[in-house]
């Protein structure tokens, strides 16, 4: 008995849209855009808000990501859920305040209480309840 192959014309267009489908998924949950940047005056101190991917389908909530990086080098990284009503953030989600050893930020949105979260210079970070 002879088994019978599927010619390149069948499998060729089913397997590049396998690939392209199959990538899909990873681009939409990791890819990161910047929102906002926050600087200390005076001072070489940044905070650095990312969205990353896109918010669940179709009210879900997003991923956003905090990187705080002090004298041009990250020492810090935190992430955090947004209730956004699956709208992408804005810089208007964050209010910032700058502490001697560390940066504190409030995230507002329309499905969620306010939240703290406090990065600090030494790697560290925490979430104020």
């Amino acid at each position: 008995m002879k088994a019978s192959i599927l010619p390149a014309y069948v499998w060729a267009p089913m397997l590049i849209l396998l690939i392209l489908f199959g990538s899909f998924p990873q681009q939409t949950e990791s890819a990161q855009t910047e929102i906002a940047v926050f600087a200390q005056s005076g001072q070489e101190r940044q905070l650095i808000v990312y969205s990353v991917g896109a918010p669940a389908f179709p009210f879900g909530p997003g991923k956003v990501r905090f990187v705080l990086i002090k004298d041009g080098n990250v020492t810090g990284e935190l992430d955090c859920i947004l209730f956004n009503d699956g709208k992408q953030p804005d810089a208007d989600n964050f209010a910032v305040r700058w502490e001697a050893d560390s940066v504190w930020v409030t995230v507002s949105a329309e499905e969620q209480e306010d939240a703290t979260y406090i990065l600090y210079f030494d790697g560290r970070s925490a979430a104020k309840p």
